[in-house]
């Protein structure tokens, strides 16, 4: 029976767990086909009018479209899951103060998920099939 576990576990470790290995590149080239009008917050903003601690991202984007309903992706790729989030939370529930109560409730049906070690998170009329899309645009690469 431990062979078998070890046979198993061997195979994971050789083969990997199904993993995306993100191109962060290509990754934001293809959310930018997804998304007009984007703004880049800025990391001075990010500190100053949002109180986020950037230190808690290796890296990030946080864009937003205040064009009709509002739109939002954020790409983190964070040094501690759990402390990114936070951080990611407390951006939205900023954001959540500055607009009007449509798309409060768009921010508050957020969607958020991973691409390979990166934390995802998206506000847009088609959250999830954003994410498909773009899941299996980087599987196919």
């Amino acid at each position: 029976m431990k062979l078998k576990y070890l046979v198993i576990i061997l195979i994971l470790f050789l083969v990997g767990c199904g993993n995306i290995k993100v191109d962060r590149e290509k990754l934001l080239a293809k959310l930018e086909t997804k998304f007009d009008s984007m703004i880049e917050i800025s990391t001075q903003e990010l500190k100053s009018f949002y109180e986020i601690d950037t230190s808690k991202f290796k890296d990030y984007v946080f864009k937003i479209s205040y064009d009709g309903p509002i739109n939002i992706y954020i790409l983190v790729l964070p040094t501690n899951k759990k402390e990114a989030k936070a951080e990611i939370e407390k951006f939205l529930k900023k954001q959540i103060t500055l607009v009007n109560e449509s798309d409060k409730k768009r921010i508050n049906s957020k969607y958020s998920n991973t691409f390979g070690d990166y934390l995802f998170y998206v506000v847009s009329n088609d959250n999830k099939k954003i994410y498909k899309e773009i899941n299996e645009y980087l599987k196919s690469e």
